[in-house]
C-alpha cells in the first residue's frame, strides 16, 4: 500500500476519524467504569498517590493516570476494556467491534519519528520491538519532527495505528535515563519486548510514565487530536466523575487530610503551603 497516494491517505484518514470518534465515545465509558481502588492503584504505580491523595503536576495529568488504570490495573486477570467486552458484546465486525478488539491488544511502546506525512500520519520506528508503524495522529504529524520521541499505548486498526489517548514526549536525557533499566528488567532483543505479558507491559508503561514526570515531561502530553483531550468536556465530566469516587473527593480530601503547615505529601520535606499546596 503507498501511503504516499493522495487517494490512499484520504480512505484510510476517514475510516480513522470513524473509528477515532468510536474510541472517544468508549473511552468515556471506560472512564465511567473505574473505581477507586482501581484509581488509586494507577496512582500509587505512577508515583502520583501521596498518603491517599492523588497530586496532579498538571491537570493533563488525569489523562495519563486514566489511560494506564483503563490498560494496565487488573482485577480477577481483566483490565477495564476486557471486562467491558464481557458486558457489551456487539456485531463482530462493527467499528466499534474493531475498535474494541484493539483496545484490548494495545501495546505500550516508545516510538521515534522516521518519516512525516504532513495533515496524516506519522511512520514510527518502535524501539523496543524492531517494527516500523504507521500511526494516524493529524496533529502529530503537523508538528512532528524526525528526532521526535514518544511513549505511549497504541493500538492496531489494520493498516494503521493509533493511540489509545494521550502519550509522554520524551526527552533525550528521558531516554538516556530509561535504556539502562529497561535492558536490565526487560531485555534487550526485540522478541524480548513482543513476547511481554500483559502484567509486564504494565510495569513497563509504569517505569516509562515515571521517569517522564520526574523529568517534567508531563508539562509536554501530546493529544491524538487538537483540543479533545478524550472528547473535551466530555472527558473532563467522566474524569470528575471517576474522580469523586474517592471519599472525600480529590479538592475536599487535600483541605480535610492537610494543614497549610503540613509535611507536603510529596515527599519534598517542604510545608505543603510552599510546595504542592501553591498549585
Amino acid at each position: 500500500m503507498d501511503v504516499t497516494h493522495a487517494e490512499v491517505q484520504r480512505e484510510l484518514l476517514a475510516q480513522y476519524q470513524r473509528f477515532r470518534r468510536v474510541a472517544r465515545r468508549l473511552n468515556r465509558s471506560l472512564v465511567d467504569s473505574l473505581d477507586s481502588e482501581a484509581i488509586d492503584e494507577a496512582g500509587e504505580r505512577l508515583g502520583i498517590l501521596k498518603r491517599g491523595v492523588l497530586i496532579f503536576d498538571t491537570e493533563d495529568m488525569a489523562t495519563v493516570l486514566m489511560d494506564y488504570a483503563i490498560h494496565h490495573v487488573y482485577r480477577d486477570g481483566r483490565n477495564a476494556v476486557a471486562r467491558y467486552l464481557e458486558t457489551h458484546p456487539g456485531p463482530a465486525e462493527s467499528e466499534e467491534m474493531l475498535v474494541l478488539r484493539g483496545l484490548a491488544d494495545v501495546r505500550y511502546s516508545i516510538l521515534h519519528v522516521a518519516n512525516v506525512f504532513r495533515g496524516f500520519a506519522v511512520e514510527m520506528d518502535d524501539f523496543l520491538r524492531g517494527e516500523r508503524l504507521l500511526l494516524i495522529d493529524v496533529a502529530l504529524s503537523s508538528t512532528a519532527s524526525q528526532d521526535f520521541v514518544l511513549a505511549g499505548n497504541v493500538l492496531c486498526q489494520g493498516t494503521f495505528w493509533m493511540t489509545s489517548g494521550a502519550a509522554l514526549p520524551l526527552s533525550a536525557q528521558v531516554v538516556r535515563t530509561l535504556a539502562r533499566p529497561i535492558r536490565q528488567s526487560f531485555g534487550t532483543k526485540p522478541e524480548d519486548f513482543r513476547h511481554l505479558s500483559r502484567a509486564r507491559q504494565a510495569d513497563l508503561a509504569a517505569l516509562v510514565i515515571r521517569t517522564c514526570l520526574e523529568k517534567g515531561m508531563a508539562e509536554h502530553i501530546a493529544y491524538d487530536e487538537p483540543d479533545t483531550r478524550w472528547g473535551g468536556p466530555h472527558f473532563h465530566q467522566a474524569r470528575r466523575r471517576a474522580l469523586d469516587t474517592i471519599e472525600p473527593s480529590l479538592a475536599e480530601s487535600r483541605a480535610s487530610r492537610l494543614g497549610r503547615n503540613d509535611p507536603c505529601p510529596c515527599g519534598s520535606g517542604r510545608k505543603y503551603k510552599v510546595c504542592c499546596g501553591r498549585r
